[in-house]
């Protein structure tokens, strides 16, 4: 789902009109936040708004606008002490102004109709949503106003420093943090309102239908808010309220979360993403990420929330470990970006799996490794001290560093500079394992290589597996190759490297279990589908994979090349090049079924089989599959999940080191006529032997004549 979204415009050299006037003379330093107030009104039928952006800039400000979208009708420039000046319509959608030598008021006339596909914004008579470019934006931040003459029975709710005043249907809200943009959404809403403490309020915003899940959702975000308070101080605002949308989202901003209706209704809603919205109050909206650092906001509010939620449940090490395999999937060595480079979490952008795997996975692993190092005193000090030092400002990852660095008394140089400027990933091999056993102990040594050029420096977590228990270990590594010894209570039976998936960190083949999101990772990918057949179960799934951009071949005229070469999907399971690969596998009588295995061609490479009974069944499903991409096997009935599974993995970088004998109870010996008549129901039939004994041979030659 969506999360926070940091507007981000690039203002090029702009080619289509810079007002330049003789009253202009050069920039002037000036600490005064330029106010921007917005007067809107709208035609709902027409899916139309009519506004006006009323600008004041100090003296000797520089400034630029972005109106993509927008139709401007006029420009006025007024100066503090001269006559209003009209100014000629942009040509582009950027415009500026140079620095003046005295204030100056910008009024901008505009209309902004939503286009019927859009997926952001919205104006109907069900309801107003506009998240994107529907006033001219600033490059830099202002002081925000906003009246707003809404359709009758409406309620408008907006960024606010208080709760926000209506009169009939007239919106009046200000806000006292500095933002390039702002949010409107407005509706026939339902609003519920509670008290969490003095000076703090909370409220739904629902539609009628939904009213009745408005006391789930103030009870879950009172929680949310009285958690993160624990954890970091004050929430950053007076009031929080809780959305609904028309359109799906799952966006916060400062004040409110603007959540999709059907989001709404999703019963796991309120114990996941709610709280990774009203955590963003913090990280994303009352601190802003600074203009000359990557985006730290959703790796801390993803570690914070989704990684937390994880672990109270006793999940944090599989959330990890999913995370891990997420990242792996999408994450190519070629394509790879930093964490400092990291900057949108958009979904629109190319490469937007990897992009956001990057700033979610590395961010938040950055911060559980972080944790670690700290331990949990030191770690709460420096979140704490960061949430109150830049509350209501921009900050950067070394103001991270700084916070961390103060609360801690300690030099974080080389963690930061290895976590956010490295593009690889740490890879760890154990070799020459050795077990020397003492009179009441067992000395086991090995040695931990990083396959990395440059080894990054770690605190390696260690379980050994013993007769009498696990013992844990922890040690640092920072040398392309260390030797360990550990000094244990008893014989060990298996040594496992990060068996908590503690460490941001490649997996082994044996840890990486084939899932659907491999397939979509692929760099290399192919649709086998059935001869063509307009009919066929699969033409749903064929449009969509074709607006993927994924290629697509017949069934009878794959080549072994191409088996071996890709990452496949077997749309049925009928081909030869189908059975070849995968064995016998049921069609389903009825839904839909996906199943994922490794390539046995390619061992980096994914197969995947997909069985539908019928058109619909693959339509309701289709477009939902991108969800699911932790799972190895899924199986839906009229597009509703009926089962999800992960195929069995190592967990950590496991060695067995002694196997322990097993058995059986004498009862359970045989005559050798009752084992022939149990052998005789065997396909395959192991024998063990010693090469060189002739009571062997006997015994093989017996067997055989027995069953022949």
């Amino acid at each position: 789902m969506n999360r926070v979204f940091i507007y981000r415009y690039s203002f090029p050299v702009i080619t289509g009109v810079i007002l330049l006037l003789s009253l202009f003379g050069a920039s002037l330093c000036h600490a005064e936040t330029p106010k921007y107030h917005l007067d809107v009104r709208f035609l709902p039928e027409e899916h139309l708004l009519q506004g006006t952006a009323t600008i004041t800039i100090p003296k000797g400000k520089e400034w630029h606008l972005y109106a993509g979208g927008l139709t401007i009708q006029e420009i006025i420039m007024t100066p503090e002490d001269g006559e209003a000046i009209a100014m000629p319509l942009p040509l582009q959608d950027s415009f500026g102004l140079y620095g003046s030598n005295s204030r100056i008021t910008l009024k901008i006339q505009y209309s902004f109709t939503v286009p019927d596909d859009a997926s952001d914004n919205l104006i109907s008579p069900r309801g107003i949503t506009l998240t994107s470019n529907w006033h001219p934006i600033p490059k830099e931040a202002m002081l925000f106003s906003l009246t707003a003459s809404l359709p009758k029975g409406f309620r408008g709710i907006s960024e606010s420093d208080t709760y926000p005043s209506q009169e009939a249907e007239k919106l009046s809200t200000s806000f006292s943090q500095a933002v390039r943009s702002i949010t409107l959404a407005a509706g026939p809403y339902q609003i519920e309102q509670e008290s969490i403490r003095e000076g703090l309020n909370l409220s739904t915003w629902f539609f009628e239908e939904d009213k009745d899940l408005s006391q789930d959702y103030l009870d879950a975000a009172k929680s949310y808010i009285q958690r993160y308070e624990e954890a970091l101080g004050p929430f950053p605002y007076n009031h929080f309220a809780i959305v609904a949308n028309r359109l799906p989202s799952g966006l916060g901003m400062p004040t409110f979360t603007l959540l999709g209706q059907q989001v709404l209704r999703l019963p796991f809603i309120k114990k996941t993403s709610l709280g990774h919205e009203i955590l963003h109050s913090w990280f994303g909206n009352s601190i802003t990420v600074a203009e000359n650092s990557g985006n730290w906001c959703e790796g801390l509010t993803s570690y914070l929330a989704d990684f937390s939620y994880a672990a109270d449940k006793g999940d944090g090490a599989a959330h990890r470990k999913t995370s891990l395999i997420t990242y792996q999937s999408f994450v190519k060595p070629d394509s790879a970006i930093s964490l400092n480079e990291f900057s949108s979490a958009s979904h629109n952008q190319p490469m937007a799996k990897a992009i956001r795997a990057i700033g979610y996975t590395r961010g938040a692993m950055l911060f559980h490794q972080l944790h670690a190092i700290l331990g949990n005193e030191d770690f709460s000090r420096g979140l704490q001290t960061f949430a109150k030092t830049f509350k209501g400002r921009s900050a950067s990852w070394k103001d991270i560093q700084t916070a961390f660095e103060s609360a801690s008394d300690s030099d974080l140089t080389r963690f930061f500079t290895e976590q956010l400027d490295r593009k690889d990933v740490p890879m760890l091999q154990t070799v020459n394992i050795e077990t020397t056993d003492q009179q009441d102990q067992s000395i086991l040594t090995f040695n931990v290589i990083q396959r990395n050029k440059q080894p990054y420096s770690l605190k390696l977590p260690i379980r050994v597996q013993t007769m009498s228990g696990s013992q844990n270990f922890i040690r640092e590594i920072n040398k392309k190759e260390t030797t360990i010894s550990l000094t244990l209570a008893a014989p060990p039976l298996s040594l496992t490297i990060d068996p908590e998936y503690d460490l941001f960190r490649a997996l082994a083949d044996p840890e990486f279990p084939p899932v659907w999101s491999r397939f979509m990772g692929a760099e290399k990918k192919l649709i086998v589908s059935p001869e063509n057949d307009n009919n066929s179960p699969y033409v749903p799934f064929l449009q969509w994979a074709k607006q993927q951009g994924w290629q697509v071949i017949e069934e009878n005229s794959i080549s072994n090349k191409q088996l071996s070469e890709n990452s496949i999907i077997f749309l049925g399971t009928k081909s030869s090049a189908f059975r070849s690969l995968f064995g016998s596998v049921t069609e389903v009588k009825e839904g839909f079924s996906l199943a994922v295995q490794n390539n046995p061609l390619s061992g980096k490479e994914v197969l995947v089989a997909i069985s539908s009974s019928n058109m619909d069944e693959t339509a309701a499903v289709t477009h939902k599959l991108r969800h699911y991409g932790s799972y190895s096997t899924l199986v839906f009935k009229k597009g509703r999940i009926q089962q999800k599974r992960i195929a069995p993995s190592n967990f950590g970088l496991r060695v067995s080191l002694e196997h322990l004998p097993t058995g059986v109870a004498t009862s359970a010996i045989r005559t050798f006529d009752q084992i022939i008549t149990e052998l005789s129901q065997k396909r395959v039939i192991y024998i063990g032997e010693t090469h060189n004994s002739l009571a062997d041979h006997r015994l093989q030659l017996r067997i055989i004549q027995g069953l022949y």
